[in-house]
């Protein structure tokens, strides 16, 4: 069975419009599992309609920061309905985006990691390319968020983007941490273009320069349940840009396997 799985983001303007059209276009490409990131202003309960009826599964769930601070119950209520138990702080808020805030973030963290963990939940932490860029305590943000507490599992989900952006060689950052990652965000970049400008340098996997088949080499061999494609904005049209990197990371994933 394939691990390449949709990261949802570069779909919010079209769940937005029409979360059924969208899920069913997604089934259509040829995922059958996705990462939910959020519901667009929808009711939850529609967007589990709209994913059901076009035959998809909930493979991990993004939880906006708030969350993980003040209503973990939320958390537990939203993985039970999408009958997923892996779930990720999507990023750190801009205002907690200073050391008290940082050291605030992973004491509530730790806090949620404990009651979610006694739920039968997988709880990590993605992270934006400032996350490598800043300190906390010596540390790296996304190193120093996944210390784990004594007895407690917390999933790093590294975004072979945001480390590019970074200056952070991506395969070489997951070799961090061989059997604790279950999800990797796949997406490219051209970096001989300003780094700081998305807009110009995002490429759908296979037109930049991320080595994609180390990554998944690697991964195979250390424990990555999920390659999750993303594509955050699209000049060729979003559902053409899955396509094309869902088909070259699945020839990838072929030859892997075939060997």
């Amino acid at each position: 069975m394939t691990r390449l799985v949709c990261q949802m983001y570069g779909f919010r303007k079209e769940i937005e419009k029409d979360p059924f059209e969208c899920f069913r276009k997604v089934r259509e490409l040829g995922f059958e599992k996705i990462q939910l990131d959020g519901f667009r202003g929808r009711d939850p309960k529609e967007i589990k309609e709209a994913i059901d009826a076009a035959g998809l599964v909930v493979d991990s769930m993004h939880i906006k920061h708030s969350l993980f601070i003040s209503d973990v119950d939320e958390i537990i209520a939203e993985g039970e309905m999408f009958n997923c138990k892996q779930v990720y702080l999507k990023y750190i808020d801009d205002e907690f985006q200073v050391e008290y805030g940082y050291k605030f973030t992973k004491y509530a963290f730790d806090k949620a990691l404990e009651k979610l963990t006694a739920a039968g939940f997988k709880v990590g932490i993605h992270s934006p390319e400032y996350d490598f860029n800043t300190l906390v305590d010596g540390e790296r943000v996304l190193d120093y968020m996944c210390v784990e507490p004594e007895g407690l599992s917390i999933y790093p989900e590294p975004d072979t983007y945001w480390l590019s952006v970074a200056r952070v060689d991506p395969l070489e950052y997951c070799k961090k941490y061989p059997g604790r990652i279950l999800t990797i965000h796949m997406k490219d970049i051209d970096t001989s273009l300003d780094l700081m400008d998305m807009d110009a340098n995002l490429r759908e996997c296979g037109a930049g320069d991320v080595d994609f088949e180390s990554i998944m080499r690697w991964g195979y061999e250390n424990g990555v349940e999920a390659f999750a494609i993303e594509q955050d904005s699209s000049h060729k049209g979003i559902y053409e840009s899955f396509k094309e990197s869902l088909a070259y990371l699945k020839a990838i994933e072929e030859k892997i396997l075939a060997k």
